[in-house]
């Protein structure tokens, strides 16, 4: 089958070309300004948001940073839910204004904190700004507590769902596998001076979760002092156990010690579009997890930009004992979590500085492994180094680097792809003019949910309703007002066309969406027959279905507008002759991709839960930054399958098997199947992709198959030798595998 390539297929109106590979990297700038949502039967206004303005919170005043601390955790105690009822999930709203905090108060994590009403941490964390320059939470200067890097605190405290599922979960500390469901977008978080113990965000998502456009500094990165001894310890830190993946996207960091933490033994972390300022001690760090950065600008640097430790003093409090139990605790307790578990993938970064001492990137972990691609550096001794020896010969930049070992299966020099990339397109939330809400677009629906301490109650909906409201929009804009969030109920299977030319974004605010029949699905279906001049782009946005079993999306492609479907879940995807735009899925569960018909895809953070990267791909550029992919049944469904066409690049990922009882090793199920015939239609190059298990017959015999025109090859994890061939073998990580680079025969 011919490889065919296409980029957009419409030429009025269309998408900018994509940018060359190798090309200089531009920090995002589009302003997202939330607007002021009229009252639509909440409580109290702005549509049933949580706004911090109604409950006594006073902005731009320093002398009310204990009572407006206190008004708050008042706040979040008034609107607490019952154990097990997560799914609400309403959404505090900051509007703009400096909102002075001062003290944790009976909290013992951080200032903002989510807890049920038992009280037991909890997941469902939703926090949205008027706009990222705006709307500041501001920290009192020299807050007694948030003194000490050794035990650092926190403005915002992700945690975990506590008793959710099989899997462990640390009441005291809000610790575990489940953070599900979290997002904070469109503020500042300033850390004041002073405050060395204080950390912007605590990161703990877990499948689905993102934060968006948003900024962490203190009075060092703001100008206000230039006494770095008044630095914050980091802007946000990813150190809890079970955290991960996630999806970060437009956070700058100005001053701190530390821009972003990132440790513990887990599934890695993907940024993308990260920007730090003038940091004290690192830029990034990772230790003993895999950290992918793409679009990385690095600025007033006198210290490394960025490092791969082992052993660091990390951002841990005292571990409650049913933590320690387990067996994950830190490095320094001398468990399986070293150094050599440890992996940075950094593409197209942009670093400037006065550090001609220090290198740029520095890997100082044995066996740690790094992917760096398109680097430029200024005023650095180097670009990069590994164990204190340059990379490639000390240069100030990098075009492509991978630590040995790297892989191809037929003799070839070894490079990635280097795709084209483009981003996933941006535009603002539009003005309050052309925000419809599906309650005025379709009067009395939905029939609710609003949740309250005392519970709610689930109503029936109807799916013709929702296409009711689609299709009666004269806005750009189609919204689920948030005092209607929560599990939104419909009466069986149905069918949602995405028709209506005038429709741009349909933004859920995190509706999730149920129904009365377990083993439903809902097919949707995006069938805009044109692409109107200024409207490149219709996006879904932060609408989830309740579960696989309960409710399956399964998206359907037959437009020529580019399609962007973010933070929620889809089974699965497929496409049409008349799909002719670019996909683009970002924080997205169970996406796994079917086309029948050629078609350009980007992706980040697309987490296959359950299921694969794609099951059928014929033709196109498909771009995968970071993938889970995290099966439970062994079957050659779960992984890519053998008969695909098109270029596949995939940087940074990780996959677990987790078997149930009773099934069959992992022995001789390949990750990766690329087939061709004489002519090579399917490319494939991975980087920076790790490997665990959830049980002791989870490990990976086979890593990848190739067969080229009838002869077969595979990587292994010990290496092979195939005629005058010698593959290497795949680097440890643990009692795993790093895949630093592989490549497949071009």
């Amino acid at each position: 089958m011919a490889r065919l390539r296409l980029r957009g297929g419409i030429t009025s109106g269309a998408p900018p070309p994509d940018p060359p590979p190798g090309g200089s990297y531009t920090f995002p700038t589009t302003a997202f300004n939330f607007p002021l949502l009229p009252d639509d039967g909440g409580t109290f206004s702005n549509d049933g948001l949580i706004n911090v303005a109604d409950y006594g919170l006073v902005p731009n005043d320093s002398s009310a940073a204990v009572a407006n601390r206190v008004a708050l955790q008042s706040m979040m105690t008034a609107n607490q839910e019952n154990a097990g009822t997560s799914w609400s999930r309403k959404t505090i709203f900051f509007p703009n204004g400096t909102w002075y905090l001062s003290g944790l108060g009976s909290n013992t994590r951080g200032i903002i904190e989510k807890k049920d009403n038992t009280p037991h941490f909890t997941a469902g964390l939703r926090i949205q700004g008027q706009s990222e320059a705006g709307a500041i939470i501001r920290l009192a200067d020299n807050d007694s507590g948030f003194q000490s890097s050794a035990d650092p605190r926190f403005i915002i405290y992700q945690s975990n769902q506590a008793g959710a599922g099989g899997q462990p979960h640390y009441d005291s500390d809000g610790l575990g596998l489940e953070g599900y469901r979290q997002i904070i977008r469109d503020l500042t978080i300033d850390l004041g001076s002073g405050n060395s113990g204080a950390v912007g965000i605590n990161v703990a998502m877990h499948n689905i979760g993102a934060i968006r456009r948003v900024t962490v500094q203190d009075a060092v990165g703001t100008g206000r002092t230039s006494n770095r001894a008044l630095h914050a310890f980091a802007g946000l830190a990813e150190e809890r156990q079970g955290a991960g993946p996630s999806h970060l996207s437009r956070i700058t960091v100005k001053g701190c010690q530390y821009g972003f933490r990132l440790a513990q033994l887990m599934c890695g972390q993907g940024i993308e579009h990260l920007r730090i300022v003038n940091p004290g001690t690192c830029g990034v760090i990772t230790d003993s997890n895999g950290l992918f950065i793409r679009g990385f600008v690095a600025e007033n640097m006198t210290v490394p930009v960025a490092e791969i430790r082992t052993g660091d003093s990390w951002n841990h409090f005292s571990e409650a004992a049913e933590f320690l139990a387990q067996g994950w605790e830190h490095a320094s307790n001398g468990n399986v979590m070293t150094g050599s578990l440890g992996y940075l993938l950094i593409v197209d970064g942009v670093f400037s500085g006065t550090a001609s001492s220090v290198a740029a990137i520095r890997n100082q972990a044995s066996g740690a492994k790094m992917f760096l691609r398109n680097i430029t550096t200024t005023g650095f001794l180097r670009a990069a180094e590994e164990g204190g020896s340059p990379v490639q010969s000390g240069a100030a930049t990098i075009a492509e680097y991978a630590t040995p070992p790297t892989h191809n299966l037929w003799g070839q020099s070894v490079s990635s792809i280097n795709m084209p990339i483009r981003n996933t397109p941006e535009r603002g939330w539009s003005d309050i003019s052309q925000w419809t809400s599906v309650t005025d677009a379709t009067p009395g629906f939905p029939n609710g949910v609003e949740i309250s301490h005392a519970g709610g109650t689930q109503f029936n909906n109807s799916w013709a309703a929702l296409q009711s409201a689609i299709d009666n929009c004269t806005t750009d804009t189609l919204y689920f007002p948030s005092a209607r969030n929560g599990r939104v109920k419909f009466a069986g299977s149905g069918t949602i066309h995405v028709d209506n030319p005038d429709l741009k974004h349909i933004v859920g605010m995190g509706a999730e969406f149920s129904s009365t029949v377990a083993g439903s699905a809902l097919d949707l279906t995006f069938d805009q027959a044109t692409r109107p001049a200024g409207s490149e782009t219709v996006t879904w946005e932060d609408i989830r279905m309740e579960s696989g079993s309960n409710l399956q999306c399964h998206v359907h492609l037959d437009t020529p507008r580019d399609v962007v479907f973010m933070d929620g879940h889809a089974w699965d995807i497929t496409n049409t002759a008349g799909a002719t735009g670019t996909l683009f899925v970002e924080n997205v569960q169970s996406a796994s991709i079917d086309f029948s018909f050629p078609q350009n895809v980007f992706t980040r953070q697309q987490d296959c839960d359950n299921d694969q990267l794609f099951t059928s791909y014929v033709g196109g550029d498909y771009w995968a930054f970071y993938v889970k992919c995290e099966p439970h049944v062994e079957n050659s469904a779960r992984r890519t399958p053998a008969n695909w066409d098109g270029r596949v690049e995939i940087l940074g990922g990780w996959h677990s098997y987790q078997p149930n009882a009773g099934e069959a090793t992992t022995a001789g199920v390949p990750i990766f199947e690329v087939t061709n015939g004489a002519a090579i239609t399917a490319e494939l190059s991975v980087a920076g992709f790790a490997t665990s298990t959830g049980g002791t017959t989870g490990s990976f015999s086979l890593y990848g198959t190739e067969t080229q025109n009838s002869v077969n090859r595979d990587l292994l994890p010990g290496g092979a030798v195939y005629g005058a061939v010698t593959v290497p073998a795949l680097a440890a990580r643990g009692t795993r595998h790093h895949v630093t680079l592989y490549r497949s025969k071009f």
